[in-house]
């Protein structure tokens, strides 16, 4: 990786870790609760954002801030585009449609919400927050910023596979508190950040760099894995692995899109 790409990776650790780990400390201490922990590690997200902001300002100056900031545009999104965009939430809509052949009964939100103590407007926004902040806050990095760099040395499909296991790293504090661990949970969290890097990575190259396609996938796959853990997340897991499978064998893995993958000159 080019230096930006080596300092931009070392920040996003450094803040989202130095944040994450030092509320984790003050749970641990009982200076917050549990349900604190989970609403402020919501900051934690800062980190590929800030990073990137930092970056493109120190490396690029004020044509590679220019250059930056046009990334959130939706003037390249495609129909085909808009239909991948919102695929977690049509396939969210199959999966609760089939939950009750398979389960005899409707899904509950209402049982949901009782389980998480949902019982106010304030309540259910707390627990919304980080599912809206991460998917936002993370593609400005991610995507609007690490892959165009990973894509200069290699090809999409081959930094596809170093942008998840860059992602996938950074998540470690998480599983003190937030996931579950186990070798067999980690194996399947890599390959479902594997297949979602797959196909951000198309959005972002066919949409010739669209922060804001991956922003909007980013936030309808976490709304729509947010509630049922078995049957609907089975039914998304799966469109999703279809989908990147159908991503390769179209389109290849030089670019994974009709379009020329975007590469870091988007910043000289």
């Amino acid at each position: 990786m080019q230096k930006a790409a080596w300092i931009y990776t070392l920040l996003a650790f450094g803040i989202t870790w130095g944040i994450v780990l030092a509320l984790y400390g003050l749970y641990l201490r009982s200076v917050i609760t549990l349900a604190e922990l989970n609403l402020y590690y919501t900051a934690g997200a800062a980190g590929p954002a800030v990073a990137a902001i930092v970056c493109v300002r120190v490396f690029y100056g004020a044509t590679g801030w220019q250059k930056f900031t046009s990334q959130f545009s939706f003037r390249h999104i495609d129909p085909k585009c808009w239909l991948i965009i919102f695929s977690p939430l049509l396939l969210f809509g199959l999966g609760m449609l089939f939950y009750p052949l398979l389960k005899g009964h409707w899904y509950s939100f209402g049982a949901f919400l009782e389980t998480q103590k949902l019982y106010t407007a304030s309540a259910v926004a707390a627990w919304l927050l980080p599912y809206i902040v991460y998917a936002i806050l993370e593609e400005i990095g991610w995507r609007g910023f690490l892959l165009s760099h990973l894509q200069t040395r290699c090809n999409a499909f081959q930094s596809a596979r170093w942008l998840t296991l860059i992602w996938g790293l950074w998540h470690a504090p998480f599983f003190l508190f937030r996931f579950q661990f186990s070798p067999f949970i980690a194996f399947g969290f890599f390959f479902s950040l594997f297949v979602g890097t797959v196909i951000l990575s198309h959005l972002y190259n066919q949409t010739r760099g669209s922060v804001l396609a991956t922003m909007l996938f980013h936030l309808a796959n976490n709304l729509a894995s947010c509630f049922d853990k078995e049957i609907v997340v089975a039914f998304t897991s799966t469109g999703f692995v279809l989908l990147a499978i159908w991503i390769f064998r179209k389109y290849k893995g030089q670019d994974l899109s009709e379009q020329p993958r975007v590469q870091n000159d988007i910043f000289v």
